[in-house]
């Protein structure tokens, strides 16, 4: 095996988003580059100071966009208003991971 063809592994894969859309309220619909789709209610899971502001109005909100690596989501013209795509996932998994 060439030595740029090992892979690292540790801990659970991220993967990468590849959709995000908004919903009804503060949900969103995520897609992952895997085929796992989820809604999810932000406004249920989200505290943190610097991603509020993408909550709080519904023109704001639905700017929501994916960011250019997939990485996460984030709300463009909101500094520091972004969440990864792992705790995205936790989330849709039904896991408690805090954001705040």
């Amino acid at each position: 095996m060439d030595q740029d063809d090992e892979m690292i592994e540790a801990g659970e894969p991220i993967y990468k988003i590849v959709r995000v859309t908004p919903g009804s309220g503060r949900n969103i619909d995520v897609e992952w580059e895997n085929g796992r789709s989820a809604k999810i209610d932000l406004e249920a899971r989200v505290t943190h100071r610097l991603v509020l502001p993408a909550l709080a109005t519904e023109e704001t909100f639905r700017s929501v966009a994916v960011e250019e690596w997939g990485s996460g989501i984030w709300w463009p013209g909101i500094e520091g208003a972004a969440i990864p795509s792992s705790l995205l996932h936790a989330w849709a998994e039904g896991k408690d991971s805090d954001f705040d």
